[in-house]
């Protein structure tokens, strides 16, 4: 796992950290990069959308680790990925948000239902689908979609979770749905 530090670093931890230090490829190394935007962990892997210098626009995204989705690990200084505001990472699948709105995924094969392109405001990476909410704040789902995930609520909504098989999002009145399905069940809202 990782988490973003008020200045703007890059901390690990857990198996293949290095006791707390982000790995020697991981684009915190690299003396260029400052100004993390966006951190994502994923399944034995990580994502970081960064500037080049606190007063580039264009957002690097970057991924490191074992097992990155769609083959975008590693930093490419050739041709990085760039352009982008946000990221979700989950276990076969990496979207990232860019600076118009839409999304770009990749992915460990194809994707069932590719992300809609609908401008978006935030978006949530579960283990093999991912949901969004645009800029209108309704919700809109797409990847690997099973049990139930793509019967989504209707109305307007702030935040989007996205798990395995199930979601949960608050809408604009600060109340919980949730949807999809655990072992077998609708999920519960506390």
């Amino acid at each position: 796992s990782c988490a973003l530090t008020g200045e703007s670093d890059i901390v690990c931890w857990g198996e293949d950290s290095q006791q707390g230090e982000v790995p020697d490829d991981a684009p915190a190394a690299s003396a260029w990069l400052s100004d993390v935007a966006a951190l994502s962990s994923g399944f034995y892997y990580a994502c970081v959308v960064a500037k080049q210098s606190p007063s580039q626009v264009t957002g690097w995204l970057f991924c490191w680790g074992e097992e990155v989705p769609g083959g975008i690990g590693g930093i490419n200084w050739e041709l990085p990925l760039q352009g982008y505001k946000s990221v979700s990472a989950g276990h076969t699948l990496v979207c990232a948000v860019d600076e118009e709105d839409t999304v770009e995924c990749w992915a460990d094969g194809a994707l069932p239902v590719p992300p809609p392109e609908d401008p978006f405001v935030s978006i949530s990476v579960g283990a093999i689908s991912a949901c969004g909410i645009t800029t209108d704040g309704s919700i809109k789902c797409w990847g690997r979609l099973e049990e139930d995930l793509d019967e989504v609520p209707q109305g307007t909504f702030l935040k989007v979770g996205v798990g395995y098989n199930e979601a949960c999002a608050i809408s604009d009145a600060g109340q919980i749905e949730c949807w999809g399905n655990v072992n077998g069940d609708p999920p519960e809202i506390p």
